[in-house]
């Protein structure tokens, strides 16, 4: 076993290439959530994933409130996962793994909780919630900008051509798929309105690198 990395006393180790997170000589925590030292369990670690997902369960630790009572650390997922959706990131790397979290929250210093169930053990991490944030409402026939919606999901290119902004949203449409009707080119309406929210709430696009 060898010292990985060492942050406010607790350790992110290695175990024959596998990287954990040490919470004390008794406990780890690897990506399926906490672990006990045993050789049955060194055996079957699942690497932490110390990348994005780290920094993902930070940003929405951030946003949730301290809370009194314990929760299940399993609860919190899929509520970070729509979460980080909602906050523009691409859906594939919006999934933060049960460990990720759990390591993000000893970092940052939220109670927690171990719990023994049998011969497993799980998490109650005292947070509350993120509390939902306002999304701007679209109307049946128009979206963002003042659009005019066409077959129900398409935008007219031409119309967006007409904002001061086209090049940018431009940027932004490289690698997606188009509708041709007539000749003419329409962008489909999840594509456009995923552009625009994230333009609204950040100022930037999805290739642009976000705070």
């Amino acid at each position: 076993m060898e010292k990985y990395e060492d942050k406010k006393n607790n350790l992110l180790m290695s175990i024959n290439g596998k990287t954990i997170f040490k919470i004390d000589n008794n406990f780890f925590i690897d990506n399926t959530g906490i672990r006990t030292f045993t050789k049955e369990s060194i055996d079957l670690i699942n690497p932490l994933k110390i990348n994005q997902e780290l920094e993902y369960a930070k940003k929405y630790i951030k946003k949730c409130s301290r809370s009194e009572d314990g929760t299940n650390s399993y609860e919190f997922l899929k509520d970070m996962y729509h979460f980080l959706v909602d906050k523009g990131y691409e859906e594939e790397d919006c999934v933060v793994s049960n460990g990720s979290f759990l390591v993000a929250c000893y970092l940052v210093g939220v109670p927690v909780k171990i719990i023994a169930n049998g011969n497993d053990f799980f998490v109650e991490v005292y947070l509350n919630k993120a509390p939902k944030e306002y999304v701007i409402e679209t109307s049946r026939d128009k979206t963002y900008f003042g659009l005019e919606i066409k077959e129900d999901n398409l935008i007219k290119e031409s119309d967006i051509k007409n904002l001061p902004f086209y090049e940018f949203w431009l940027e932004s449409a490289k690698g997606s798929t188009c509708a041709i009707i007539d000749g003419e080119e329409y962008i489909y309406l999840n594509d456009w309105e995923s552009f625009a929210n994230l333009f609204i709430k950040t100022g930037k696009h999805r290739f642009q690198k976000r705070d």
